[in-house]
């Protein structure tokens, strides 16, 4: 087996980047290994050629563990597709380290901003000395958003990181054109104001200065016409402190925004959730590190109005690449009209295309593959990836 893909079971992140790897490498060179039980959600992933559920990996814990040791080992190189290891995989690599020099990490965000335990007891900071160990080890590190090459080489103190984003499928490309032109032909002067407030439920988002500072719109002469969209449906499971965090969310803006607030506790299919975000008028993510990404290419590619973080280095970034996007600390006092004038002429929207469409995301995985495989260096493959990326 030349390359194991270690992967969470998301459609909704990992459709696009598999059918990808099926349709344009060779098959029997890349097998999927899905790190935990599947949902009925995302159960059309089992039928996809070459894929084994974690239920396939055997029928109890030790031969499960044994099974993935047996994986580990036969493969040539792992790629793990975000890392956020239960206990099962840590004992695995635990009694396996050599395997961490052929495993490729793609780096997501919260699996290197947001790994740690933080607990005060001996077993949380144990835990958090193998999380950093492992992630440091790991030969090849794969960043999807480019800004966090430079927070992988300060958290981890080495090199050697390369950048190759999960891209937007062309469905998605395909719904999104259907939602901009249905958006030209129903245009109305007068019409609800739609505000996405960030886009999950972790703490990192900091909602709730979000809401204050919507709070005097929706509670002023044009609050009818405003309302919120909460996105709760995931990101109160990784961490303890999540779950009291999301309960105390909920409480305060069904108190404080009861007739301007939609609380979504439900994931969407991804065709569904493209056309929720069509009708979102305004988008608001306050996370000050990566996140979100996905959502705002959508969003910026259908001519929406993006706030983003002062902190956040997508900000910097995306402006560098030619969007328009905009200073969460710009609501503080904002009016109305301001708030709903919107300057996103849609410049960026070619590029969204070429550097998040399927192409340039094959074309930056064969050069990670080739890099892996020693058929060329960490320089050549990472100045032809920022080449691809800036084309």
């Amino acid at each position: 087996m030349k390359y194991l893909h270690i992967m969470p079971p998301s459609q909704r992140m990992l459709l696009t980047y598999i059918e990808m790897l099926q349709k344009d490498f060779p098959l029997e060179d890349h097998r999927i290994q899905l790190s935990s039980p599947i949902s009925s959600n995302d159960s059309g992933l089992l039928l996809l050629e070459n894929i084994r559920s974690y239920e396939g990996l055997g029928k109890g814990k030790v031969e499960k563990l044994l099974n993935i040791i047996k994986e580990l080992n036969d493969a040539d190189r792992i790629v793990f597709h975000s890392f956020m290891p239960t206990k099962i995989w840590t004992t695995a690599l635990l009694l396996n380290q050599h395997v961490l020099n052929k495993s490729i990490w793609v780096i997501w965000g919260i699996d290197m901003y947001n790994y740690k335990r933080g607990g005060k007891t001996v077993h949380d900071w144990v835990m958090d000395k193998i999380g950093y160990y492992f992630r440091r080890s790991m030969k090849y590190p794969v960043v999807v958003s480019e800004p966090d090459i430079e927070v992988y080489k300060k958290t981890f103190k080495r090199g050697g990181v390369l950048y190759a984003p999960y891209s937007l499928s062309e469905a998605r490309f395909v719904a999104m054109d259907r939602a901009i032109k249905q958006q030209n032909e129903q245009r109305r002067e007068e019409k609800i104001v739609n505000i996405q407030v960030c886009h999950n439920g972790f703490v990192f988002n900091n909602h709730m200065e979000i809401l204050k500072y919507l709070s005097p719109l929706c509670a002023g002469p044009e609050g009818d016409r405003i309302m919120l969209y909460l996105p709760l449906s995931y990101g109160d499971g990784y961490i303890a402190e999540n779950v009291s965090y999301v309960k105390a969310l909920k409480s305060y803006a069904s108190q404080k925004f009861s007739g301007n607030i939609n609380i979504m506790h439900e994931l969407m299919p991804n065709q569904e959730y493209t056309r929720f975000l069509s009708q979102i008028d305004i988008a608001i993510f306050n996370a000050s590190r990566h996140n979100a990404l996905g959502n705002i290419l959508q969003l910026l590619y259908m001519g929406k109005k993006v706030y983003l973080s002062d902190k956040s280095p997508l900000l910097s970034y995306l402006r560098e690449k030619g969007f328009t996007v905009h200073k969460v600390s710009e609501l503080n006092g904002i009016t109305f009209e301001e708030l709903t004038r919107n300057d996103n002429v849609v410049a960026g929207r070619e590029l969204v295309r070429k550097s998040f469409g399927v192409d340039a995301m094959r074309d930056m995985w064969t050069n990670i593959f080739n890099y892996a495989e020693g058929k060329i260096d960490y320089r050549t493959a990472r100045k032809t990836n920022i080449n691809l990326m800036n084309s």
